[in-house]
């Protein structure tokens, strides 16, 4: 990442096995029952499948914004890294989420988020708008492999769109768009 780079991470330990929380994160066709995206369609596969790397997905949030995200590494058991494509008003963009077994046997998941923003205040109102989304995908992630019965639940209805104010939300990314 460049020098001006900005780090939001989040972390939960779970009670859930390693192996259940990565296959969670790595099988994108598990995360429309676990988050609240909309939808998640595989654009294109990558090296050995749709979770591998090289792998291209479209993400429709819960507000109706659409990302674009290639899966850069899978190291089984480890980290799931990804790269954005499109979709957030930021220079360039990493997701990483790390998985670490804690000696009682319990799991501790890490995700972050890097950037680069156009402009201070850009970068200032992306880390609170990351730092909330990375702390639920997290929580999310890691409940779901807890609760099984979680992974059951309904679709949800689309949420509408809020009015933002000043502060930048997920409705509002796309006018950002510009910024690539």
């Amino acid at each position: 990442m460049s020098d001006n780079s900005t780090s939001v991470t989040a972390a939960w330990i779970s009670s859930a096995p390693l192996d259940t929380l990565f296959e969670l994160v790595r099988d994108q066709s598990t995360w429309v029952s676990w988050t609240d995206i909309q939808s998640l369609e595989i654009e294109s596969v990558g090296d050995a499948g749709p979770n591998s790397v090289g792998a291209v997905r479209k993400i429709i949030g819960a507000s109706g914004t659409e990302i674009r995200e290639r899966i850069a590494e899978v190291a089984e058991g480890k980290r799931v890294r990804y790269e954005l494509l499109s979709g957030l008003p930021v220079v360039k963009y990493e997701g990483l989420t790390e998985f670490q077994a804690v000696p009682d046997g319990r799991t501790l998941v890490r995700w972050t988020s890097t950037f680069a923003a156009e402009t201070p205040e850009l970068t200032a109102e992306l880390s609170v708008f990351l730092g909330r989304l990375v702390r639920k995908m997290v929580r999310q992630v890691a409940l779901a492999a807890q609760i099984p019965a979680l992974l059951n639940r309904p679709v949800r209805k689309p949420h509408s769109p809020l009015s933002s104010g000043k502060h930048v939300i997920m409705h509002d990314l796309p006018r950002y768009q510009r910024l690539y």
